[in-house]
């Protein structure tokens, strides 16, 4: 993705689908809002808050470095088709890094369908987007949409020897599952699934429900959204 002095502008190539061309336009349009409406803090809340003068002028400086941007979003191997959803969290943050000029640490990757509301969707093939992300020999840590641990836990299960004990512990787990799923606060959960993971894959699972849970993922609270303070994010992921 490059960012080039002009009238705001998003262009995507690479032989890409209607799907992931409107995932393009749904992470532009996030980006516009979460910028337009000033949401974004910066470091401490209690040093850069929404009325200190430094991160008033800090925010007009990006919307109008938004407004005059032409992006061009190209994904590699333009002979081979591509499409799906799933790239909607990458280009949304990729955006925003455009933007603020700060990098994506080069050891994360992440999938997820994103919404306008900043909702991250559960998607498909999780399995070998894992392996994917392990094969490329750089990649330590994964960004996967909460919904999708039901995935990795079947994934875990069925790595099992013992298939009356596995069988057992799928019904087991996925019951609790769901029992986690409806608590308001349920937190980033790390067990056996997500141990297995690491040990096979060398790979830190770190789910995520929201764009705001991304970027603390991904920037550990040097940039977060108003009213969803880092702070706050840990706690709730050590539950």
């Amino acid at each position: 993705m490059v960012g080039l002095p002009g009238p705001q502008n998003l262009m995507c190539t690479g032989r890409l689908g209607e799907v992931i061309l409107e995932s393009s336009q749904i992470a532009n349009t996030l980006v516009a809002q979460v910028l337009n409406n000033r949401l974004l803090r910066f470091g401490s809340s209690s040093t850069k808050n929404a009325d200190n003068p430094k991160t008033e002028a800090h925010l007009n400086e990006l919307i109008e470095r938004y407004k005059n941007l032409d992006i061009h979003l190209h994904v590699p191997e333009g002979a081979i088709s591509k499409d799906g959803p799933s790239a909607g969290v990458t280009m949304t943050l990729c955006l925003l890094s455009l933007v603020l000029q700060k990098p994506v640490p080069q050891n994360v990757a992440m999938t997820g369908e994103i919404t306008l509301t900043g909702k991250v969707l559960p998607i498909g093939g999780l399995k070998e987007k894992l392996l994917g992300a392990h094969l490329t020999g750089r990649i330590s840590k994964v960004l996967v949409p909460r919904l999708n641990r039901k995935d990795i836990i079947e994934d875990y299960i069925y790595n099992l020897h013992d298939r009356e004990v596995a069988k057992e512990l799928l019904n087991v787990m996925i019951l609790d599952e769901e029992k986690l799923l409806q608590c308001a606060r349920r937190g980033n959960v790390h067990d056996a699934p997500e141990e297995w993971i690491k040990e096979k894959l060398g790979i830190d699972v770190v789910y995520v429900d929201d764009f705001t849970d991304v970027l603390d993922a991904v920037w550990d609270g040097e940039v977060y959204i108003a009213g969803k303070e880092p702070s706050l994010l840990r706690e709730r992921s050590r539950l």
